[in-house]
């Protein structure tokens, strides 16, 4: 999160934020040349789309749900539950198998 001072400033100002302020001040995760952007976000969409799906809704809805939650045990308690959503799907059987066999998980075929 931007402190208040500096979003007030920001939003008072109406002033450009370059890129490189921009990624100090945790507003974007990285910063990439123009003529490299096609090239990374190809890259990385490549490597969202290669874990578990299910996992990776997951993630992103307890991110979303626990983001401000100041209730510690609901927080473990939703947590717990996704666990428990996912424990008996393929994928997590997946990689279980690949943890064991020392290799990376493989989500890209589902088992018949």
């Amino acid at each position: 999160m931007v402190g208040t001072a500096r979003a007030l400033e920001w939003c008072l100002s109406g002033r450009l934020i370059e890129a490189q302020e921009a990624r100090e001040a945790g507003l974007v995760s990285e910063v990439v040349a123009p003529e490299k952007l096609l090239d990374r976000a190809i890259e990385v969409g490549e490597q969202l789309a290669s874990q578990s799906a299910p996992a990776v809704r997951a993630i992103k809805d307890l991110f979303i749900r626990n983001e401000c939650e100041t209730d510690f045990r609901l927080v473990m308690k939703r947590e717990g539950e996704a666990l428990d959503d996912l424990r008996g799907t393929w994928e997590h059987r997946e990689a279980a198998t690949a943890f064991i066999e020392k290799r990376p998980a493989d989500f890209s075929r589902k088992p018949a």
